[in-house]
């Protein structure tokens, strides 16, 4: 059976790892066996949000990326023009700390994009 993981938030704004106030990007991840599910929400009614997500180092990589699966923006929206297009796919990243991440951003308001490190 795989594990669940709650995936922190690398920094926001600029801002040390914290638990940040409502309204702010909710993510977490799925692992079994070598994938990685993770799973964004941005639970603001009203604006859009991103943050940098952890993933994990192990089963990603530099130079790996993820693939957007599944938005839910996109799937309700005529003509979406957004950056995270189902089939599109983000890099992994290192910060300074050596930690790994992905930059989410422009998540729309109450929707959910769902990303996987398999390809």
């Amino acid at each position: 059976m795989g594990k669940k993981n709650l995936p922190t938030l690398p920094g926001y704004l600029g801002r040390a790892f914290d638990v940040y106030p409502g309204g702010e990007i909710i993510a977490c991840s799925r692992i079994l066996h070598d994938e990685e599910i993770v799973i964004v929400l941005n639970p603001h009614g009203r604006q859009k949000r991103g943050a940098d997500i952890l993933v994990d180092a192990s089963l990603n990589p530099d130079g790996s990326y993820m693939t957007t699966v599944a938005n839910t923006e996109e799937a309700g929206t005529v003509n979406y023009s957004g950056g995270n297009n189902t089939g599109s796919s983000k890099t992994i990243k290192r910060n300074a700390a050596g930690i790994q991440y992905i930059e989410i951003r422009d998540v729309g308001p109450s929707e959910i994009i769902v990303l996987v490190n398999k390809h």
